[in-house]
C-alpha cells in the first residue's frame, strides 16, 4: 500500500490511524492540529514513513505501538506534544513515540533522520515509550522540505499574482500613455 499526500487536520483524536498496516510507505503526508496524535501505527511490520509533516498535534506527531521494523526518517516534527503526554505513570514530553526496539527513526544507510522542533542541536533525539534504541542518532539541522500546509499555500498564491500583476499593470499603464 502507498498512502501518499493525503492531509489530517482538526479531528477530534488521532489524525489518522493505521491498524495492521504492513510493507507500505507512508508519504508526503500532513498530519495537523489534531486533538490527540498525528498519526497512529498498531500492529504494522515493514512500513517506510518519509516525508511527512507532523504539526502542533496535542500529544505526539507519530506514535507507533507494537510496531516493528519500520523506518522513519526525513520527516519535520513540528511542536507536537509542547504539554506532555501523560497516560496515567508516565509523563512524556518527546514529539514520538516507540514501545518496541526494532525501529528505526533513520535511513541507516545514509545516517539522517527527522528534523525536530525541540532538538537541542546536539546528540540524539530521544523518543518516549522505552527501550535504548528509541532514539533518533542522526537528527536533521533543518527541515527536509518546507512544511506547507494547504490553507497557507493559497494564500501565498493569493498575494503572489497580484504581486506579479500589480507591474505589469503600470508598464502597460505607461506604454499607452506615452
Amino acid at each position: 500500500m502507498y498512502i501518499h499526500q493525503n492531509e489530517f487536520f482538526y479531528n477530534t483524536f488521532d489524525g489518522c490511524t493505521l491498524y495492521d498496516v504492513d510493507n507500505s510507505t507512508i508519504s508526503e503526508n500532513r498530519m495537523a492540529y489534531n486533538q490527540f496524535n498525528g498519526m497512529q501505527l498498531a500492529y504494522g511490520e515493514f512500513n517506510e514513513f518519509v516525508l511527512n509533516l507532523f504539526q502542533e498535534n496535542k500529544n505526539y506527531g507519530l506514535k507507533l505501538g507494537a510496531s516493528d521494523y519500520n523506518s522513519i526518517h526525513h520527516n519535520t516534527f513540528f511542536d507536537n506534544n509542547l504539554l506532555g503526554y501523560d497516560n496515567g505513570t508516565v509523563t512524556g514530553y518527546a514529539q514520538g513515540y516507540d514501545t518496541t526496539l526494532t525501529n528505526l527513526w533513520y535511513d541507516d544507510t545514509i545516517n539522517e533522520g527527522n528534523w525536530w522542533s525541540d532538538w537541542g542541536g546536539m546528540g540524539s533525539y530521544v523518543l518516549d515509550g522505552g527501550g535504548p534504541h528509541n532514539e533518533d542518532l542522526y537528527p536533521l539541522g533543518a527541515p527536509p522540505v518546507p512544511p506547507m500546509i494547504a490553507e497557507y499555500s493559497t494564500n501565498i498564491m493569493l498575494i503572489l499574482i497580484p504581486t506579479l500583476f500589480v507591474p505589469i499593470a503600470l508598464i502597460s499603464y505607461r506604454r499607452k500613455k506615452r
